[in-house]
C-alpha cells in the first residue's frame, strides 16, 4: 500500500515538473558581459532572438549586474527593440531607469558581491514569425560607468 502511494507521488511530481518545464519553453534570458567591468558609452549589448514557438504577449525586462564600485544612485539605459517579420518592421526605443541605491544609501539589488537589478521595459505582442533584435546602451552623462559587469534581457510570455 505504501509502495503504491510512493509510486503515485513520484508520478505526480514528474507531471508537475513536465508542466512547469513546458510553460517555460518560450522564456528567453540572456546576458552580455561588459569588458573590464566599466561600461563604455560606445558599448551596446546586443541580443538576437529567433521566432518563438508561441504567439503571445511577452514582457520584456532589462537586467544589469553591478558591484560596489558603481558610484551612482541610478542607471539610465535605452532599450531599442526591433521586431521583424516577412511583411514589416517595428522599432521601439524605451528609456528605463534602474534604481541602484536606496535613499538611505544601501544598494537595492539581489546578491552579495555582484548585485542584480531588473526593470520592466514594455509588453510586446509577438507572433511565431517575429524575429527580435534588442540593443541596450547606457545614457549616463559620465563615461565609462564603473562597476557594471553584465547587461541582460528577459522575455517571458504573459499568462492570462
Amino acid at each position: 500500500m505504501l509502495s503504491n502511494m510512493n509510486q503515485r507521488f513520484k508520478w505526480v511530481v514528474c507531471l508537475l515538473a513536465l508542466a512547469l518545464y513546458s510553460c517555460e519553453e518560450d522564456v528567453v534570458h540572456r546576458y552580455c558581459a561588459v569588458d573590464s567591468q566599466d561600461w563604455q558609452k560606445a558599448y551596446k549589448a546586443r541580443f538576437h532572438i529567433e521566432p518563438l514557438k508561441t504567439k503571445s504577449e511577452y514582457n520584456l525586462r532589462a537586467e544589469v549586474r553591478v558591484d560596489k564600485r558603481f558610484p551612482y544612485k541610478d542607471l539610465w539605459m535605452v532599450v531599442e527593440t526591433k521586431i521583424s517579420n516577412d511583411s514589416a518592421q517595428i522599432v521601439y526605443n524605451d528609456t528605463v531607469c534602474v534604481d541602484i541605491i536606496k535613499d538611505n544609501g544601501d544598494m537595492n539589488g539581489d546578491g552579495r558581491n555582484i548585485l542584480e537589478y531588473k526593470t520592466a521595459v514594455r509588453c510586446l505582442p509577438l507572433t511565431t514569425k517575429d524575429t527580435l533584435d534588442i540593443c541596450v546602451r547606457h545614457i549616463q552623462s559620465v563615461t565609462p560607468v564603473p562597476g557594471v559587469h553584465d547587461v541582460g534581457i528577459m522575455l517571458a510570455p504573459i499568462w492570462k
